[in-house]
Formats: structure tokens, C-alpha cells, sequence
């Protein structure tokens, strides 16, 4: 045989063979696709629009209702805990001292537990907003109370001039120490203490001159 017959031989049976790879490839079945990707649940929304928006409407107790809804749906989680700061704030806003305190002790507790539990502030937006808030009310309480103690004392002095110009010249003791050891709670209070320290009398509102003069000489007998 030829060569030349040989080689379109061979090249008509290398055609044949690609044909029928080729068929094959084309009827074999596709292989199967990869499942799709699961999203990222959706994080809940937040409740502090709403809260900030009831407290612009001076409504807290509205506020306070938006917050216990989310926590009832989403627990209380990373929003619920800038909710709650927000309270805070709004209670201070609103003129509501004792609950904007509680609000923002409230706050400072749960925020010392998430970071004892290796929560980061700098990296936790929820927490980091929520400590900032709670340590800011606290701060404006404080000065708050600073400024009506020295109204207070104001006060005090004012009536010692006018009420008890007779007593003279008594230094007037302003301090919680004092208060929670002599049990001072109102102006005027009056702590009789002997020589020896021991109260004797205890006396929380005005006393006439006699009345005075009688609570001395207990003493001083």
C-alpha cells in the first residue's frame, strides 16, 4: 500500500475518533451545580430611631415601650443596649433624674459585663455608644447636683440670717457624712451632741427661742 494511503488513513480514523468524543461530550449530562450560598441573616432593626423620636415628642414612657417590644422580639441584644443608654439621656432630657440614674447604672452594668466577657469597645459600635452615653448622664447629675447643693446652701444661709440672727455666728455643716450620721435630711434640721459626743436631741424643722432654750439646758445639766 501506498504510503500516501496510509497517512489518509490514518488521519480519516483520527477524525472518526474526535467525532466521536465529541458526541459524547456533548450527551454526557452536566455536572451538577453548587448549592447557592446561604445569606447572612439580616441584622433586626434598630430601636433607637424610633426611641429618639418619642423623646423629641417629650413621650419617655412611648420610648420605653419601643425598647421592651425589641427586646421582646430580638432579646437583648447589641441594639437593645443603645436603647437603653438612649432612655437614659431622655430621661435626663425630660427632667426625670432618678431614672435617667437608674437608666445609666443600668447601662454601666451590662457594659462591664460584655467586656469582662472580652467584648471590645473599639470594636463593638453598640457598645461603645452605649458606655459613652451612660457616662455622660452620669457626669451631668453630678454637676446638676453640685449646682443645687450650692442653691441649697444659698437657701440655708439665707434663712439662718434671717430666722436665727440671735445664735450668732454657728457654722453650718453641709456633707453626706453628716447627713447619714446625724440623720440631717431637711432645712433646718437641729442634732443636740453633749460634751461627751452622745446626740441627745433631734429636731427636723424650726425651733422658737424657748424651745431652743430648753433642749440646751437638757444638755448642759
Amino acid at each position: 500500500m501506498a504510503l500516501g494511503t496510509k497517512r489518509r488513513r490514518m488521519w480519516w480514523t483520527l477524525a472518526a475518533l474526535l467525532a466521536t468524543a465529541s458526541v459524547s461530550l456533548a450527551q454526557a449530562p452536566a455536572p451538577p451545580a453548587p448549592p447557592p450560598t446561604a445569606a447572612p441573616p439580616a441584622a433586626p432593626p434598630s430601636p433607637v430611631s424610633g426611641i429618639r423620636s418619642k423623646l423629641s415628642a417629650d413621650d419617655l414612657l412611648s420610648a420605653e415601650s419601643i425598647l421592651e417590644v425589641h427586646r421582646a422580639k430580638h432579646g437583648e441584644d447589641g441594639a437593645h443596649l443603645a436603647g437603653l443608654s438612649w432612655l437614659a439621656r431622655g430621661a435626663l432630657l425630660l427632667g426625670e433624674p432618678d431614672k435617667a440614674r437608674r437608666y445609666a447604672a443600668d447601662v454601666r452594668a451590662r457594659c462591664a459585663d460584655r467586656i469582662a466577657h472580652g467584648a471590645d469597645p473599639g470594636k463593638d459600635r453598640d457598645l461603645e455608644t452605649a458606655l459613652g452615653a451612660a457616662i455622660e448622664v452620669e457626669a451631668q447629675l453630678i454637676q446638676r447636683g453640685r449646682g443645687a447643693r450650692a442653691a441649697e446652701k444659698a437657701e440655708v444661709d439665707s434663712i439662718w440670717k434671717t430666722v436665727y440672727t440671735d445664735a450668732g455666728s454657728v457654722p453650718v455643716v453641709f456633707s453626706t457624712a453628716s447627713m447619714e450620721r446625724y440623720g440631717g435630711s431637711s432645712t433646718p434640721t437641729w442634732v443636740f451632741v453633749d460634751r461627751a459626743g452622745i446626740v441627745r436631741g433631734y429636731v427636723p424643722y424650726r425651733l422658737t427661742e424657748a424651745e431652743m432654750d430648753r433642749a440646751l439646758e437638757k444638755i448642759l445639766r
